[in-house]
């Protein structure tokens, strides 16, 4: 037992130091790129990757929503992946599509309210990623 409680809180230390890696990454580069799409794509993340850890951590969401959410959280964080994460752009444009594939799913069972409550960043970028029920 004692094994395994030191191992999940090994794996659970590595997976907070790597989401707060890709959130300073992402700060780091809205500060450098210049206006565009690529700035606004990237400013998606850290609002992102805040909204599934409210969304995954609200009791107002339903279990079901939970799941998806948290599931493709961990593919994306997870180094085994059906693109390799070493392919130049497409490597990792498969652990953005899961986070957006899951959001966009998860949504429909989420109200609206609660959706819009976890949301950090402004509603006309929540409904770039999750569609029209945002707007």
């Amino acid at each position: 037992m004692g094994w395994f409680v030191s191992h999940l809180a090994i794996g659970l230390g590595l997976l907070l130091a790597l989401w707060l890696g890709l959130w300073l990454a992402a700060v780091l580069l809205i500060r450098v790129l210049p206006e565009g799409a690529a700035r606004s794509a990237i400013s998606l993340l850290p609002s992102t990757l805040t909204l599934f850890q409210r969304l995954i951590r609200s009791r107002a969401v339903p279990r079901r929503a939970r799941a998806i959410l948290l599931l493709g959280f961990l593919y994306a964080a997870s180094p085994v992946t059906i693109i390799p994460d070493f392919v130049p752009v497409i490597g990792k444009l498969d652990n953005f599509l899961a986070l957006v594939l899951a959001l966009r799913w998860s949504s429909k069972m989420i109200p609206l309210a609660v959706l819009l409550e976890a949301w950090p960043g402004k509603r006309s970028q929540l409904t770039l990623l999750v569609g029209k029920r945002a707007a």
